[in-house]
Order: C-alpha cells, then sequence, then structure tokens
C-alpha cells in the first residue's frame, strides 16, 4: 500500500511540475496585444478616453507620430474633458461590430491652446514627430494628444496593452510539485528501511511455560502488533501527505487578498482628489523655482504665473521697501522639499484649493501654502504664504490619495465661520479678555496675538498726545478652507491691521519706526499717519459641537503702506 501511494504522490508531483511549466509556455497569453488607427484631419485636439485604455488587460503604451511636434499627456477623464471644453477636438472610439478603433470629430466654438505644462496632467512627453509614452489606467486616467493646440494633432495613434503576466499560479505548480516530489522521495528512503529492517533473519525463541488451560478468549484489539502485521496498518505517511495537502491549499491565486478592516468611524468621500502626489510635487517645485527667481530680482512681474492675492500683494510691497533700503527685511523663501503635508481638495469642480507644507528643517520653520486653480486651464497660484508657530501640530487629515472636502466661506458646520474670524479675533486683539469671543480661541502660544497686542498697548501708553484707532478688517473676501479629518477645518484668511494715529496738539508730529520711515519716505508727520499691515493666517477652526477652541497654526505679516494725513 505505501507502494502504491509513493508511485501516486511522484506521478502527482509531475503532473504538478508539468502544469507549472505548461503556464510559463503554451498557456501563457500574449505579451502585448495592439490597435492601430489613421485620424484623417485630425483636429488640434485628440482624447483618447479611459474605456479605450482599458480595452485589454496590461499596461497601455501610447504610440503617437505626426510632422513637427507631437505631445502626450494623461490626466483623470473629467479634468481632460473639462481642460478641452468647447473647443475642437477628435475622440477615439471602438466599432462594437468589428472591434477595431475608430474616431469622431467635433468643430467647438471655443480657442485652442497649448496644453503644454498644465497642472492636470499627470503624466506629458513631447517629441518630435513621434512619442512613446506609458500610461496608468487606473483612477479613470485617458489621454490626451495634440502639437500645439492649434495645428492638426498627430495622424497615427497605436495602443499596445503590455501585459505583465501574473506567474503566481505557475510558481504554486512548480513549489508544490517540487515539494510533494522532495517528500515522496524521504518516504521511499523510510520505506525502504522498513522493508530492509522487516527481511532480517530471527532467532526462534524457546516455548514459554504453559499457562492454566482455561483462559480468557483475546480479543482482536487487545493481540499485541508486531511483525508484518503492523505493516499493513502503517499511517506514518499521513503527517508527510497532511503537509503536502496544507501547502497546495495554503497557496492562494495572486487575485485573491484579504479585505482590509475599516473603520466604520471614517468619512468617506464621494469625489476624488483634484491632484496626486506626483502633480503636487511638480507644482511646488515650479512656485519655488519661480519665488527664487523674483525674489533674487525683487520682480514682482515674475511671480504673476504662480502668485495671487494675498500672496502677491504682500512680496510686492516686500520687494518695494527692499529696493528702497538694504535694511528692509528679505522675503520668506519658498522651498519646493521636503513635502511633509499635501492636501488637495476632493473636488471635480473649480475653483481648486491645495494645502501644502514643505521647507522643514531644524533651522527654520516650515512654510504652509494655500494654492488655487481657478479655471480648468490656468495653473495653481499661491494665494497665502504662512509660517507654521514653533512647536503646533497640525490637526489630522484625509491622506493624500483622499483629498480633503472644501469648506464654504459661510459653513454653519464650523464653530465659527471662516469670514467672520477676522472681526472677532481683531476684537480679542483690541479688548483682550474683555472681548466677548475671548474664550473661542486658544491663545496659549499664539505668538501673533501676543506681539500685535503688546504693540498696541505700548502704543497707547506713550502715546498720550495722540488719538489712536486700530482696525482689523477681512482684506480678502475669499478664505480658503479645507476639511480636517475630525470635521474641523484648515482656514486661510487675509486680515489687514490699520492703524491711525493723529496728533491731539497743534505743532506737535508722529514719528514712525525705520521700517514705516521708508514706506513714507519722511520720519513721521505733523497730521498723523496711517499704517497698512498685512497679514495671512491659517486657523484651524473645529465643528459645532467640539470642545476644542480655535487656534492659530500660521502667520505672515509684512508692511504694505505707510501714509501721511
Amino acid at each position: 500500500m505505501r507502494i502504491i501511494i509513493a508511485v501516486a504522490m511522484f506521478f502527482l508531483s509531475t503532473a504538478l511540475i508539468l502544469v507549472g511549466i505548461a503556464e510559463r509556455t503554451i498557456w501563457a497569453p500574449e505579451e502585448t496585444k495592439a490597435m492601430a488607427i489613421t485620424i484623417d484631419a485630425a483636429r488640434p485636439l485628440v482624447i483618447v478616453p479611459n474605456s479605450i485604455l482599458k480595452l485589454h488587460s496590461g499596461t497601455p503604451v501610447i504610440k503617437a507620430s505626426g510632422t513637427g511636434k507631437v505631445f502626450v499627456a494623461s490626466g483623470r477623464e473629467s479634468d481632460l474633458r473639462a481642460w478641452v471644453a468647447g473647443a475642437s477636438k477628435t475622440e477615439i472610439g471602438v466599432d462594437a461590430k468589428t472591434k477595431k478603433l475608430n474616431f469622431i470629430s467635433q468643430d467647438g466654438v471655443e480657442a485652442s491652446a497649448d496644453p503644454t505644462g498644465s497642472d492636470l496632467w499627470r503624466t506629458e512627453r513631447t517629441g518630435v514627430a513621434k512619442v512613446s509614452a506609458k500610461v496608468d489606467a487606473s483612477s479613470e486616467a485617458a489621454v490626451l494628444l495634440a502639437s500645439d493646440g492649434l495645428s492638426a494633432a498627430p495622424s497615427k495613434l497605436t495602443i499596445e496593452w503590455q501585459r505583465n503576466y501574473d506567474l503566481t499560479p505557475s510558481n504554486i505548480f512548480l513549489y508544490s510539485g517540487e515539494a510533494m516530489l522532495l517528500l515522496t522521495l524521504v518516504g521511499n528512503i523510510f520505506i525502504f528501511r522498513s522493508i530492509r529492517a522487516s527481511r532480517r533473519p530471527r532467532r526462534k525463541l524457546p516455548r514459554a511455560p504453559h499457562g492454566p488451560r482455561s483462559r480468557p478468549k483475546r480479543r482482536e484489539s487487545s493481540i499485541p502488533k508486531r511483525g508484518r502485521r503492523v505493516a499493513g496498518r502503517n499511517y506514518a505517511w499521513l503527517p508527510a501527505s497532511l503537509v503536502v495537502v496544507g501547502l497546495v491549499s495554503g497557496c492562494a491565486p495572486a487575485s485573491t487578498a484579504v479585505a482590509p478592516k475599516t473603520d466604520s468611524k471614517t468619512t468617506t468621500v464621494s469625489k476624488p482628489a483634484a491632484l496626486q502626489l506626483g502633480q503636487i510635487r511638480r507644482i511646488v517645485t515650479s512656485v519655488a523655482t519661480i519665488a527664487k527667481g523674483a525674489d533674487t530680482s525683487h520682480n514682482s512681474a515674475q511671480l504673476l504665473p504662480r502668485f495671487f492675492g494675498p500672496a502677491l500683494e504682500m512680496r510686492e510691497a516686500a520687494y518695494s521697501l527692499i529696493k528702497r533700503s538694504s535694511k528692509a527685511p528679505a522675503v520668506e523663501t519658498i522651498y519646493s522639499s521636503p513635502l511633509t503635508l499635501s492636501l488637495p481638495a476632493a473636488t471635480d469642480a473649480w475653483p481648486r484649493t491645495l494645502m501644502v507644507v514643505t521647507g522643514v528643517s531644524k533651522k527654520r520653520l516650515p512654510t504652509l501654502l494655500v494654492l488655487r486653480q481657478m479655471t480648468p486651464r490656468l495653473q495653481y497660484q499661491v494665494w497665502y504664504t504662512t509660517t507654521l508657530v514653533s512647536g503646533v501640530k497640525l490637526p489630522e487629515v484625509p491622506a493624500v490619495e483622499v483629498g480633503a472636502v472644501p469648506v464654504d466661506k459661510d459653513s454653519a458646520y464650523l464653530a465659527e465661520t471662516p469670514l467672520n474670524l477676522t472681526t472677532i479675533y481683531g476684537e480679542v486683539i483690541n479688548q483682550g479678555s474683555e472681548s466677548t469671543s475671548f474664550g473661542k480661541f486658544a491663545l496659549t502660544g499664539d505668538s501673533f496675538y501676543t506681539q500685535i497686542s503688546k504693540i498696541q498697548q505700548d502704543q497707547i501708553k506713550s502715546l498720550t498726545k495722540a488719538k489712536l484707532k486700530y482696525e482689523h478688517i477681512l482684506a480678502n473676501d475669499e478664505p480658503l478652507a479645507l476639511a480636517t479629518a475630525d470635521g474641523g477645518a484648515l482656514v486661510a484668511i487675509y486680515m489687514k491691521d490699520i492703524t491711525t494715529i493723529k496728533p491731539t496738539k497743534r505743532n506737535s508730529g508722529i514719528t514712525v519706526n525705520a521700517l514705516e520711515q521708508v514706506a513714507l519716505g519722511a520720519k513721521g508727520s505733523i497730521k498723523g499717519v496711517v499704517s497698512t499691515y498685512g497679514d495671512m493666517l491659517l486657523f484651524y477652526v473645529p465643528s459645532v459641537g467640539q470642545t476644542s477652541k480655535i487656534k492659530l497654526l500660521g502667520w505672515q505679516a509684512g508692511l504694505l503702506r505707510v501714509k501721511s494725513l
């Protein structure tokens, strides 16, 4: 019986090995699948939808050729269509009967443009006459073909699907067959030794004395097992067989995966993140490069492609002061790395918001940038730059792959609406603990509040012969906010501090500090002065019902202008 089992195991192991070899050779699918099409009278833009990229399994490789410049980009299909919008385009499809590629051209009413360098593209490749680009078809990816966005797009298109054949099933058969073959060999060695031991010569033992003639009859189960009886019921092969069965049954196909445990409290976002990490890195690198060039030449015109709103206004003011005096403070440098936080908006609409933390180092505090893309064809532009407060801990935010839900500027789900933050925070600066909003803010460690309130108190004590007026106003009615993981929000606002100082007596004047003298062009004024400072502030605002308070996470302040009354 043992020999029969050994023979069966040998044939089974041989069969498993042969199946494993066949999986790699005669049963393996073709390595590539290709489909080609020639586009007659192509429009300036050609769209290859996600459905075409997924016609076959494997990684699609786009090969486009034409005369002159050839441009190939990949991005989320909805973003790609938003960029193309109503411009003239050609869309690639597939014929239901012939299963071959076809195309449909459509004339548009909107102007086309050069798609090179758009922040919407996940990957892009440019060449002369021909371009080959591998595309990740996941996450609703589509492809855009063009030349310069004005001339006709490349006329020849080939899509090749490179199939990365999964060798896991083949490995399972090969390893299982080899393991079973090894076990068969080991089992045969033990069987051979057992047979040899059973054939040894035996001495005839003397007959034992007889006992009483009447003795109880032995049952079959009580008879000691010895000699060749044991060979018929030897189950020593059973553990080895169980091991083989365990090896075979324990191997699972590559497509089988254990579902990860999910937290029932996790908030799911219906819309995907607007950007991937690779896109964010390119955007921040571009911002840092442009800012470095402008900071060196003190030319604010160089900032226009990547800066807008408060960030642009404050840098223009800083450049103006630097040109007038070498003692004026330098602007904060923007670094492209390392990125320690990347938080894109989870949306498919515009405008879109992006928050990143960059420039982390032992020698400097990190910077949080708030960027916005107004329309599909515009680039992301920096609206706010804030330096994080020393030792501050940012709240937990969604992963970059998930993205954060945009929060409306008048959202009623927050403890305080973003539009009202400037008003109540300004009251706290002016009135301190007497303000009705004093208890809403976590002021411990708030360096901005400490500095501004101290400056105002010192001025009130020293300028006894002058009339002072402090205003804190919302200078931009577009606070940008993204939701955090706990239902709160990161809110960036632009506040202007306007200080008006008038002398109360005739023939008395008001002097200003050294930096304000540079902006004013004089040491002071006998009629009084109005100083305006810009403050880009980043707050964490909890949701309604939370016990935590509003907290300032980062800020940047700078002198904008000083004028005489």
